[in-house]
């Protein structure tokens, strides 16, 4: 599907790891698409190292015109150090007392990391094209192969994303 396709490019523009997919619901056509492991990256100095998770639920149904759209129903990204985690950014709408898209600030060892770590920290809904932009804006994780043609292929996605994409249960 397309939509694996285009995830695979975005995540292309800072690492050449992968996503792989399995289908999660046959019955309500329900796919998750995991980055793993976990992918590596490195700023333009390399003095900093820096994992990303990724894990995408989506369904796909046919819209009005009969066209295959998918919906994402969650979605977990992490950003961790050696250390351990920095940023998780989630939307799991579907279990209890995450009714939305949110943020964590973790870090373990500090004494603020318990209690804020725990914080549901609300956002607004998050695609991994907007990840990728971060990592390279905020801790300078080079584009692959350059930024002129990662900066291309991220605005092309988020552009379709934002035409045909849906988000399942709009808050």
């Amino acid at each position: 599907m397309e939509f694996r396709n285009q995830l695979q490019q975005v995540i292309a523009c800072i690492t050449p790891e992968s996503y792989f997919h399995y289908i999660t619901d046959a019955v309500e056509n329900v796919e998750r698409l995991v980055l793993t492991p976990p992918a590596s990256v490195q700023d333009s100095g390399e003095t900093l190292t820096l994992s990303l998770s990724a894990s995408h639920v989506f369904e796909v149904f046919e819209d009005t015109k009969g066209t295959l759209v998918p919906s994402t129903k969650q979605y977990h990204y992490q950003i961790a150090d050696p250390d351990g985690s920095l940023l998780r950014l989630e939307n799991h709408p579907d279990e209890p007392n995450t009714l939305w898209p949110h943020v964590h600030v973790d870090r373990s060892g500090r004494s603020w990391g318990k209690a804020i770590g725990g914080l549901h920290i609300p956002t607004n809904r998050i695609a991994l094209e907007q990840v990728v932009r971060f990592l390279h804006r905020e801790f300078d994780i080079p584009y692959l192969p350059d930024e002129n043609a990662a900066l291309k292929v991220l605005s092309e996605i988020y552009k379709q994303h934002t035409l045909v994409r849906s988000w399942a249960d709009e808050p």
